[in-house]
């Protein structure tokens, strides 16, 4: 194995070419042939003992040749960053610029393979002095939970738990409907604007602007045309300012009957008393409230120390991040049932370019990771690895 180029860049990232030679490649050849060989059977010969030119034929020059360059590329590489004491941090980028090899030909002098590699390296950082850095006070204030907080979990506790009355008359806001509906854009049916037997409270606003408006005063059995103009805002770019046309059918119309806030209520969720429940609910809120102005004050203390963090990442490790995250994505696409290609249908969007989107988010992760390593560093904390962020975020609170 030679190496014709050695190069470190400012992007903590090492650079070589590296070059195996006939000999190099005929001894990685044998190493092959011996896996794949010994089990070879053709006629007239002992598994593993035909003759060599015979067994390379059964088995596929191009086979042998395709497992010889994996074998190869990660021999090289061991060599490679044992050799030079590499502590990689991430899967090598890897770009063939020769390869030719002929297995009938092994030993031919022709035989070569030459290729880049790029290997990403711890990135060393430079923190400024982070203990006389500034933070917003008003984060530190004081955590209350008012009566319109708790009263406003109690209606969605008594939502749940309401009862619902088929009604003959016309629908009013706050009624449960159950229709059909179809939206066209230009006459052209919209399978994403088109569902059978759907729930809707009206009033609840979880339809498009304006649709809801459309669907009181109306009882079970009408039907109804009407025109809604989506928001410039919306999420799905292909809707965005469309005037969409909607065939409605209400199938039918039901009163919302909500529970009296008492005991037998409040028995439903584990409660013997109203009070009971109303404490529990306020220390919920209250417990909530403080797990999110904790992590608004760590999200202060990590913007603040970015700002006076430096640190160059390879590119190599910044991409195996985007990836990471585009797998988290898709995971949590999968278990709201949505599927990721319809993700993308509603999104427009091709899988490269919501990778390219992850990229800020991926470089953020990566030097946050690097911040709270080299604050625990200087603060000599210790402890299993999975939680020495969280208890160097403590020490920073």
């Amino acid at each position: 194995m030679k190496i014709s180029e050695n190069k470190k860049r400012s992007d903590s990232t090492l650079e070589f070419i590296v070059m195996l030679d006939s000999r190099d490649l005929t001894i990685d050849f044998n190493e092959i042939y011996d896996i794949y060989s010994k089990d070879v059977e053709i006629k007239g010969f002992r598994a593993g003992k035909a003759p060599r030119l015979m067994t390379i034929e059964k088995l596929g020059s191009n086979f042998l040749s395709s497992k010889l360059l994996d074998h190869s590329l990660q021999k090289s590489f061991s060599e490679l960053v044992k050799k030079h004491q590499i502590k990689a941090v991430s899967q090598p980028k890897i770009s063939i610029t020769k390869w030719v090899f002929d297995a009938f030909t092994e030993n031919s002098e022709n035989n070569i393979l030459e290729y880049k590699i790029e290997i990403a390296i711890f990135p060393e950082g430079k923190l400024k002095d982070y203990k006389k850095l500034k933070i917003n006070k008003k984060l530190f204030g004081d955590i209350s939970v008012s009566n319109k907080d708790v009263d406003t979990v109690l209606e969605q506790l008594r939502k749940q738990r309401a009862h619902h009355h088929i009604v003959s008359r016309k629908s009013k806001t706050g009624d449960m409907i159950e229709l059909n509906f179809v939206g066209k854009i230009k006459g052209v049916p919209q399978e994403k604007m088109t569902s059978s037997n759907h729930p809707l409270v009206l009033g609840s606003k979880t339809m498009v602007p304006g649709f809801e408006a459309n669907l009181v005063g109306l009882k079970k059995g009408d039907k109804k045309e009407f025109s809604v103009i989506f928001p410039k805002d919306y999420y799905a770019p292909e809707l965005k300012n469309q005037n969409v046309q909607f065939d409605v059918e209400i199938l039918e119309v039901k009163e919302v009957e909500l529970p009296d806030l008492d005991d037998k209520f409040a028995s439903n969720f584990g409660h013997g008393k109203i009070e009971n429940l109303i404490s529990a609910i306020r220390k919920s809120i209250n417990d909530e409230k403080i797990e999110q102005k904790t992590h608004k004050i760590e999200t202060e203390i990590i913007n603040t120390l970015l700002k006076n963090f430096k640190v160059s990442i390879s590119p190599i490790m910044i991409e195996e991040e985007q990836r990471r995250l585009l797998e988290q994505l898709k995971e949590k696409v999968e278990k709201q049932g949505l599927g990721f290609e319809n993700y993308l249908k509603m999104s427009g969007k091709v899988e490269t370019e919501v990778e390219g989107e992850l990229k800020n988010q991926a470089k953020q992760n990566i030097e946050v990771g690097l911040l709270l390593g080299e604050v625990a560093k200087i603060e000599k904390i210790k402890g299993k690895p999975e939680n020495i962020g969280k208890n160097t975020l403590d020490k920073l609170i």
